[in-house]
């Protein structure tokens, strides 16, 4: 078998050196292409928990295709990207619930689920293990993300996240229907933030854009600074 080559973007980001594990909770319109996004810049410890099946309205905006109509979803993608890149992930068919346990590991999770509630189950399970992850929400145009190291974040900061847990935002709304373009544009940055978590540097802890907007709102956190709030013109 050939070997992938990521030479082209070592000076990016060197998977061989900075890449750490990554757990992904879902793996729909954000979940599936994230987790074929990060297998393509390097990622080797990637797994994916789902438990639903593909259906023919998740083929044009999720990472699958008419041969993968029927398999479950965790399956789907664990072929596509072994057959495509050679990576073997590592893949959970199942639902998590209230009897789910976890056990502590250095893991950075996404939280790609459709519902709040499913964020919250999740939250409630990690959240103990002071540990990273980030929480996707995604509804027709508009997205909002949520970075966050449980390790070193100010208290308020965790308790703005989790008061936002409690409500629905007026102008996101989790699970609407989107595109297959739109979900690449927020797994990029996704894997954006990804990055710099692993690399240890500056991230953007709070952004909420709509995509047709140049100007976005978004938080840094800085290293041993305070966080700044800024809205900024790409």
């Amino acid at each position: 078998m050939v070997d992938v080559n990521y030479s082209r973007q070592y000076k990016l980001f060197d998977p061989t050196k900075e890449a750490k594990p990554i757990r992904i909770f879902g793996c729909g319109s954000i979940g599936s292409i994230l987790a074929y996004m990060l297998a393509k810049v390097g990622f080797k410890q990637i797994e994916v928990i789902d438990f639903d099946i593909v259906e023919i309205d998740n083929i044009t905006p999720q990472m699958f295709s008419l041969k993968d109509l029927d398999k479950q979803k965790v399956t789907a993608i664990y072929e596509k990207i072994k057959e495509d890149l050679g990576t073997e992930i590592s893949i959970v068919d199942g639902k998590i619930d209230n009897d789910t346990e976890f056990e502590y590991d250095d893991y950075i999770s996404i939280l790609a689920f459709d519902s709040l509630k499913g964020r919250q189950l999740i939250y409630d399970k990690i959240k103990d293990f002071k540990g990273q992850f980030i929480d996707v929400r995604a509804g027709g145009k508009n997205y909002e993300l949520w970075v966050v190291d449980l390790k070193n974040e100010e208290p308020k900061f965790i308790a703005q996240y989790e008061k936002s847990l409690q409500r629905e935002p007026a102008d996101l709304v989790c699970g609407e229907k989107t595109a297959f373009y739109i979900n690449c544009n927020i797994c990029s940055e996704v894997v954006s933030q990804l990055i710099k978590l692993c690399k240890d540097v500056d991230y953007q802890c709070h952004i909420i854009r709509n995509i047709d907007d140049f100007e976005f709102i978004y938080k840094t956190k800085q290293k041993n600074k305070q966080d700044q709030p800024k809205t900024t013109n790409q």
